[in-house]
């Protein structure tokens, strides 16, 4: 759904840049609420402004969010989206715990971060048998991230457009970093 949605918004934008954000794992807010919000009056303890909507979600700080991460990358890595937010920065509904400790997810947005402005290489089966890859090239170097969204171990063969090719092992639910 991340790419119908980002294609979608890219048409609709009609040639302006589209920036997408913040993706979470529950809404931050209820679009269609009939009733007003609660007030607040607790302080920022549980993060800032989302606690209101209940959008706090466990898997917040699971290994398996790094792997949704990278794939929603590269889901969302569609010719007119200049630009994606991910999360808060800090909090149950963060990249980092309210008491600095890093949760999974941060290692794989570290990653997304080292391919921010490079030309992405194209993936044309992106999902295929839930395993979704992302790449870029550095100057000589090809970086590849990937990421298994089922159950179960996945290899994935990645192939290169000067011919090379290069075998992933990814375990349930797993990501991969390599540079080839």
């Amino acid at each position: 759904m991340q790419r119908q949605v980002a294609e979608n918004a890219v048409r609709i934008a009609a040639g302006r840049p589209v920036h997408v954000g913040p993706v979470t794992l529950l809404p931050r807010f209820n679009a269609v609420a009939t009733t007003a919000p609660p007030s607040g009056a607790e302080g920022l303890r549980g993060g800032y402004g989302a606690e209101l909507y209940d959008a706090t979600d466990p898997r917040q700080s699971s290994a398996a969010l790094a792997a949704w991460t990278i794939a929603g990358a590269a889901a969302l890595a569609v010719p007119g989206v200049e630009g994606v937010t991910w999360f808060e920065q800090w909090g149950p509904r963060g990249l980092v715990s309210s008491s600095g400790e890093p949760f999974p997810v941060a290692e794989a947005l570290g990653w997304l971060r080292e391919l921010s402005g490079l030309p992405l290489l194209a993936d044309p089966e992106a999902g295929r048998n839930g395993v979704w890859v992302l790449a870029a090239r550095r100057g000589s170097v090809v970086v590849v991230l990937a990421a298994n969204l089922t159950a179960g171990a996945r290899s994935v063969s990645v192939a290169l457009p000067d011919g090379a090719t290069t075998e992933l092992e990814l375990g349930a639910l797993g990501t991969a970093r390599v540079e080839l």
